[in-house]
């Protein structure tokens, strides 16, 4: 988690992603504390094709209270709805935060703790 996000790229206009590297953000479990709190801040990007050879994004598992709203900011902001359908970020899911129990368990899973 990156405070009130699942993550962070460049925090000014001029620190978005650029094409002399690459960033990535995939195959992440991360649950956002409150309704509304963004997915991805990408900054002043551009969605389009040539941002994932800037941005590697897929696989992750966002969990958002009620499972909705995580948005999504590159250029604009995006539901996360309309995110998915860019093709940006193959295989990223969103669902409801699970029980407490339960992501302690997964904790405990990742960690190999008994």
């Amino acid at each position: 988690m990156y405070g009130s996000k699942c993550v962070g790229i460049g925090n000014a206009p001029h620190a978005a992603p650029n094409a002399f590297f690459a960033e990535g953000f995939f195959n992440n479990t991360c649950i956002l504390s409150g309704a509304g709190d963004p997915y991805l801040n990408i900054g002043d990007c551009v969605a389009d094709a040539t941002l994932a050879n800037r941005v590697v994004l897929g696989g992750n598992k966002i969990m958002s209270p009620g499972g909705t709203a995580a948005s999504v900011s590159c250029g604009k902001t995006y539901t996360f709805a309309e995110w998915i359908a860019l093709g940006l970020d193959v295989g990223t899911t969103l669902s409801d935060v699970p029980a407490t129990a339960d992501i302690i368990s997964m904790a405990r899973n990742l960690l190999s703790i008994a």
